[in-house]
C-alpha cells in the first residue's frame, strides 16, 4: 500500500491519463467502487480494463443468494405454519419459484434430499393457490405440478410441496412435517 497519496476521480480516459502522469509513487494497481454492487479494477498500464460484479451478500447467514434473492434450505421437519414462523424471523417467506431456473435452484440447494414444503397455499379458496407474497399461481404464468397434481386428496390438501425425486410439486395437508426452503427479498 503506498502511503501519502491522494485519492482521484477519474471519469474518462482523459483523466485517467492525468493521473498517471502525476502519480509519484509507485502505482500498482487502480480500484474505485463504481456502484454498491460492481467494483472496477485495472492496472495503470491495462488498456482493457475490466468491471467484476461482486458477488451478492445475503443479511442472514447461511443463505445463499441466487438472481438477487437469497435463500437457505432447512432439513428439519416443521409444519406449514412451523415453517413459516421460522422464515418470518429471519425477516423472510418461504420460497416462491416461480420459473424453472429457480425451482431447480431451490431444489439443488437442500442437495435434492427431502421434501421440502414452498411457500404456495390455496388455503384462502380451495383451488385457486397463491404465493406467500400475495401473488397468485395463475398470474405467475408458471408451475411444476407433479403429474396428478394438486388433487386436494382426503380434502384438506391446501399447503405445497416440492418432491425431492423430481422437483414437482404436490398439494398435502399443511400439518406434515418437512423440510422447507426459505427465502430474502
Amino acid at each position: 500500500m503506498y502511503r501519502g497519496g491522494s485519492l482521484v476521480v477519474i471519469d474518462d480516459a482523459e483523466d485517467r491519463e492525468d493521473a498517471m502522469e502525476g502519480s509519484s509513487g509507485p502505482v500498482p494497481y487502480w480500484i474505485s467502487r463504481e456502484s454498491e454492487d460492481v467494483d472496477f479494477y485495472s492496472e495503470p498500464e491495462d488498456e482493457n480494463c475490466y468491471i467484476c460484479e461482486a458477488p451478492p451478500v445475503c443479511p442472514v447467514a447461511g443463505y445463499v443468494s441466487f438472481n438477487g434473492v437469497c435463500y437457505k434450505d432447512f432439513a428439519e421437519l416443521k409444519t406449514y405454519d412451523e415453517a413459516r414462523q421460522t422464515c418470518a424471523a429471519d425477516g423472510g417467506l418461504l420460497a416462491m419459484p416461480k420459473d424453472d431456473a429457480t425451482n431447480t435452484f431451490i431444489h439443488n440447494l437442500g442437495g435434492g434430499a427431502g421434501i421440502r414444503w414452498i411457500g404456495l397455499t390455496d388455503l384462502g379458496n380451495e383451488g385457486q393457490f397463491v404465493y406467500e407474497d400475495g401473488q397468485s399461481l395463475a398470474s405467475s404464468g408458471y408451475s411444476n405440478w407433479h403429474p396428478g397434481e394438486p388433487n386436494d386428496a382426503h380434502q384438506g390438501e391446501h399447503c405445497v410441496m416440492m418432491f425431492d425425486t423430481t422437483h414437482g410439486w404436490n398439494d398435502a395437508t399443511c400439518s406434515l412435517a418437512r423440510g422447507f426452503i426459505c427465502q430474502l427479498g
